[in-house]
């Protein structure tokens, strides 16, 4: 029996139906909003998780960063007090900035789409008294 009789005799017969039904099943599943929805809610939550889980690692690596030179400092004395403290100071100042940034970036992330930012701004105030646009360049200069 040679490679072709054997794919004739065990291949099952193509059934269009039943493969058509099948796209069919995962377009109605698609077009389903629900599906939709909680693709983009588990998108948000695993970025912005990751963001936290970003954060938290960085806190723990200035903890251990201070504790390795705790233990340098009282190991060796030739490390005074002076230079422990500028480092220290430094490495903490350095790091509350860094942390309040990444609080910042994160508190105004918007609450659907983890990569656009909420400003807290509405278009809609944005208008002029009498309902059109405001543009700035179209303004008399005051003189």
């Amino acid at each position: 029996m040679n490679y072709e009789e054997y794919l004739d005799t065990n291949l099952i017969p193509y059934d269009v139906s039943k493969q058509t039904a099948f796209y069919q099943g995962a377009q109605n599943m698609l077009n389903d909003d629900d599906v939709y929805s909680n693709i983009k809610w588990n998108i948000y939550y695993y970025k912005r998780y990751k963001a936290e889980n970003y954060l938290l690692y960085f806190i723990m690596i200035i903890c251990v960063l201070i504790i390795i030179l705790t233990i340098i400092k009282n190991l060796n004395p030739f490390f005074d007090d002076m230079a422990y403290s500028a480092i220290i100071g430094t490495i903490l100042g350095l790091s509350v900035i860094y942390i309040s940034y990444l609080l910042w970036n994160m508190m105004f992330r918007d609450n659907q789409n983890f990569d656009e930012y909420n400003y807290l701004f509405n278009t809609s105030d944005s208008s002029g008294s009498n309902g059109k646009k405001s543009n700035v360049n179209k303004c008399s200069p005051v003189l």
